[in-house]
């Protein structure tokens, strides 16, 4: 291979050499800087949800604390409670269900218990034994401390936000009042529309399926296997699970009474995994442009220097060897154009020292590329 050529191969070597490097560092630069705006997001997301569950819950506990705080609803129930011989001894559960008909607003299931924490009415659909209930820590909670008292409930395929107020005589206990609300989409989608995070609701009731998800396609069941066990065993804030496979993902545990459930955070779509982000892209496009006008600069330089170079590196080698028959009519860029004329003139003077006619011949090696 003639020195012009292997000066070209060097060059685009060294071009495609440098297009690389940039584009593996703007794709490793790029994937930093979306690791670090899904980890900003998924935080984010943790907070709001956060916030968010604690309004709803405050929420459900006001409905709850309002029917625990109207002293009719309460001497009702008390009443109702006081075993009835025309009932055959038993309580008057039927107008407890009526009142809580009437009353429930806002929320999906409304439970007056006994001071023993034993169902005497109920509004809406629970799943949940009556022995459960009673049993229920929330419940003895209640009962013990004679205050509201706040958390979940897992009842089969759902959670249940939970808000339990004392039904109060003085300082006496006539009974409990329960109020309920599922957790649903609308809300993880609440998150997801406002943060671009998707959320999962993972929990011990439903080991294959989130009970709830956001709008946004559902990760795999090999990826909700892989982060199951580290979500479900968080606790307190939000915080980062340090799992294989993903670069970011959050849990946001529950305060479930019979059970466990955590809020699963995730990037949307798993952007993070991305070989190439799509911040990359635009990116990458100017990289290759950049690599294509550098390919091009350096066949124009080849073209216009190098192969011209050696076509006079040629003739000169000639005329040492004493062929001074020749005269350079190469084109070239403006200094090989230069060296040119210099290196006529050198073998002109040369002919003409040696008293041989100036006139060019047939053999001459004037090419212009």
């Amino acid at each position: 291979m003639s020195a012009a050529y292997r000066s070209l191969a060097l060059g685009l070597l060294l071009v495609l050499a440098g297009t690389v490097a940039a584009a593996v560092g703007t794709i490793h630069l790029s994937r930093r800087q979306a690791l670090a705006g899904a980890r900003h997001n998924v935080a984010t997301g943790g907070k709001l949800l956060a916030t968010l569950e604690r309004m709803d819950m405050d929420n459900l506990a006001l409905r709850a604390q309002a029917l625990a705080n109207d002293p009719a609803f309460v001497d009702y129930v008390a009443q109702s409670l006081i075993p009835n011989p025309q009932l055959g001894g038993a309580i008057d559960s039927a107008s407890i269900i009526d009142q809580l008909n009437e009353r429930r607003h806002g929320y999906d299931v409304a439970l007056v218990l006994d001071p023993a924490g034993k169902p005497a009415g109920m509004s809406g659909l629970l799943a949940r034994a009556p022995a459960d209930i009673a049993n229920d820590p929330l419940v003895h909670r209640a009962i013990a401390s004679q205050q509201l008292v706040q958390g979940y409930w897992l009842d089969g395929d759902r959670l249940l936000r939970v808000a339990i107020a004392p039904l109060l005589r003085g300082r006496n206990l006539q009974g409990l009042v329960v109020a309920a609300s599922r957790v649903e989409s609308t809300f993880a989608n609440e998150v997801h529309d406002t943060t671009g995070v998707d959320l999962a609701l993972l929990s011990t009731s439903s080991p294959t399926a989130p009970l709830v998800f956001s709008d946004a396609a559902a990760p795999s069941s090999t990826e909700l296997t892989r982060l199951r066990g580290a979500a479900l065993s968080a606790s307190g804030d939000p915080q980062s699970l340090p799992v294989a496979g993903w670069s970011v993902a959050y849990a946001l545990a529950m305060p479930v009474s019979n059970g466990r459930a955590a809020w699963l955070l995730l990037p949307s779509s798993g952007s993070v995994e991305r070989s190439v982000p799509r911040e990359a892209i635009p990116l990458l496009s100017g990289v290759a442009c950049l690599g294509l006008l550098a390919v091009l600069g350096m066949v124009w330089l080849w073209w216009r220097t190098w192969l011209p170079l050696e076509r006079m590196l040629y003739i000169v080698d000639r005329a040492v060897a004493g062929d001074d028959h020749m005269t350079l009519r190469m084109g070239g860029s403006a200094v090989v154009r230069q060296l040119r004329d210099r290196v006529n003139r050198l073998i002109h003077q040369n002919r003409t020292s040696s008293g041989r006619p100036g006139a060019a011949l047939p053999s001459d090696m004037g090419v212009s590329p």
